[in-house]
């Protein structure tokens, strides 16, 4: 027993040592001149990191500045407690390179051209100052080194004389920033200092590019040393930012979405319902009709419109969007599949996946690829290759236009909306259990065996959007319901009394 008693301590300690390794930043991700940043109990303190800082008020500062790199502070704390894992994703920027530092360097070339030449100089060595002070802690030999090589006011001076000099501007930066860098950033830093560009806008934008990844490297170091205390402060803090944001006047476009939810539910329970009004009508609860909103809002392939969109769910929109464009291509591809499946008489429930992922990227105004990724698997006769070409043509144009027209897109889609609705509207841990474990067979058998990963995976989301929107604005909800119901009592009574 003695020894039984050890092995468990020992295990633990094991997995507690694990847990904190997790935590840490891996070596190769750590930026070389970051230190632990302590950690705040309120979860507000993470700065936000623009592509270019615009406090400065004079003309050429302001020709020069673009969209923050960094989501602020309530979109960053939203996103982690939806996903504690979240971090700002530098793919995007770094796919865009070539347009990342063609737009700054226009943006920089019509500052240096107008009559605010100078300053613009001036400026742009200001942001680049800046932008790397908040990459190391103060107080250390680098901080110092940055803060006395770009001085501002030295830098004003040596232009306004003409002795400003770009190579020895530049041959700092080359030496400067790999003592910075995160060790994956070490090809892109040895990339710019080798480069042999000697258009100083061209070298500049190309710094810019540079310092913008490792500031996303920075801001992911600081969300995950922060991540726990922001996460455990997210309803509070959202609970705080909302109410200022919306302190003025009603949720209006909440209220109306919350309407149109609940009416959308009424019909559905009295067109499945059997008994009277007052049967059905009592097993519609908020859980129900919150479910049906969300659903409306992420099931449909149409562009969600922002006007659309309750108050509570904004920091939501682009995820919301996603989850459009995503079931578009899911409905689209399985329309296809399921199309070619009843054609050559296969079971709609096997997995073609290998055709579904090849099908993913494509452009849907290329009609013979799509065709060619199922003959990849599968040889097609003359007349159900034509017949099969119509079909996914007319899918495919439906695609095109965001609609979902096209019979058996229509079905699915309704198909979709009718399981994700069934799984996020089970009220006890019976039904959940329930509509989880038959959900493979479900999806499967409604010719969507290819994407049960994937939509159990939007469902998982859409799940945690609930549950944090719930409760931070719950109260706002409440509210609604308490109005509706205080608006049927006096509707009520008022038919009662004619």
């Amino acid at each position: 027993m003695a020894m039984i008693r050890e092995a468990i301590r020992k295990s633990r300690k094991s997995n507690r040592a694990k847990s904190r390794k997790e935590k840490l930043p891996s070596s190769d991700a750590r930026p070389r001149a970051a230190s632990n940043p302590a950690v705040n109990a309120d979860a507000t303190t993470l700065t936000p990191i623009e592509a270019t800082v615009a406090h400065t008020t004079d003309e050429a500062a302001e020709k020069r500045s673009i969209a923050p790199l960094v989501p602020d502070n309530r979109t960053l704390i939203h996103e982690l407690a939806i996903n504690k894992e979240y971090r700002i994703d530098t793919k995007p920027r770094m796919d865009m390179r070539d347009n990342v530092i063609q737009t700054i360097s226009e943006k920089m070339r019509r500052g240096f051209e107008s009559d605010y030449g100078d300053l613009f100089v001036v400026a742009m060595a200001e942001a680049i100052r800046e932008k790397l002070l908040r990459l190391v802690a103060p107080g250390k030999s680098l901080y110092t080194l940055i803060s006395e090589s770009l001085d501002t006011e030295m830098i004003a001076n040596q232009v306004k004389m003409g002795s400003f000099s770009y190579h020895k501007f530049f041959s700092f930066m080359n030496s400067l920033l790999p003592k910075i860098c995160a060790p994956v950033r070490d090809v892109e830093v040895k990339s710019f200092a080798e480069d042999p560009t000697e258009d100083p806008i061209e070298r500049l934008a190309k710094l810019n590019y540079v310092i913008d990844l490792l500031s996303i490297d920075h801001a992911n170091f600081t969300l995950q040393m922060n991540a726990p205390a922001m996460i455990k402060n997210a309803t509070g803090y959202e609970q705080q930012c909302f109410g200022s944001i919306h302190r003025t006047g009603p949720l209006v476009r909440t209220s109306q979405w919350w309407s149109r939810a609940k009416s959308r539910t009424e019909e559905e329970m009295a067109r499945r319902s059997t008994g009277n009004q007052s049967t059905w009508a009592s097993r519609i609860t908020p859980d129900k009709i919150y479910a049906r909103g969300l659903v409306d809002l992420s099931i449909d392939v149409a562009e969600l419109r922002e006007t659309d969109l309750p108050e509570t769910l904004e920091l939501d929109l682009n995820r919301l969007r996603r989850m459009r464009s995503d079931l578009l291509r899911i409905i689209t591809i399985s329309a296809i599949l399921l199309t070619a499946k009843n054609l050559m008489r296969r079971d709609v429930r096997s997995q073609w996946k290998e055709q579904a992922q090849r099908m993913w990227d494509i452009p849907l105004e290329n009609s013979q690829s799509f065709i060619a990724a199922i003959e990849s698997r599968y040889a097609l006769p003359p007349n159900n290759k034509t017949q099969l070409s119509g079909t996914i043509e007319r899918i495919l144009l439906d695609g095109r236009n965001r609609q979902a027209t096209h019979p058996v897109v229509k079905v699915l889609l309704q198909k979709i909306k009718t399981h994700v609705y069934t799984r996020l509207s089970a009220a006890s841990a019976d039904e959940r259990v329930k509509a989880a474990s038959t959900a493979s067979q479900v999806l499967s058998s409604s010719g969507l065996p290819e994407f049960v990963v994937q939509i159990g995976g939007l469902i998982d989301e859409l799940q945690k959007v609930a549950e944090v929107d719930r409760e931070a604005h719950g109260k706002y909800y409440d509210d609604i319901i308490e109005q509706e119901r205080s608006l049927e009592g006096s509707t009520g009574g008022e038919a009662a009394g004619a």
